[in-house]
């Protein structure tokens, strides 16, 4: 129940700067908690888990828009566009233009 209501905050404001004080509040737990969580649920930080939503999001911009990938990266939650390209590529061997 308490992942399930740290997934919904990440899934209506993954655009927004969230932190771990952020997502532990949505579920009224300890940041240590929220952390424990999430390695025990889906074996991996509530960070890595953010920048992977906010991946998938963008991936469904960058084929069913013409947005630029700048706009797409800052509407996903990237600052900056230099970032989400490095992220992008880890994440799938390809440049977003691509």
């Amino acid at each position: 129940l308490r992942m399930q209501k740290i997934l919904r905050f990440i899934e209506e404001h993954y655009a927004e700067d969230i932190t771990l004080t952020d997502l532990s509040m949505s579920a009224n737990i300890s940041k240590s908690e929220c952390s424990r969580c999430f390695k025990i649920s889906l074996n991996t930080t509530p960070y890595k888990y953010l920048v992977e939503y906010r991946l998938s999001k963008a991936a469904i911009l960058l084929q069913e828009t013409d947005k630029p990938v700048g706009e797409i990266a800052s509407c996903t939650g990237f600052h900056q566009a230099s970032y989400f390209g490095k992220c992008f590529r880890e994440k799938t061997g390809f440049s977003p233009r691509d």
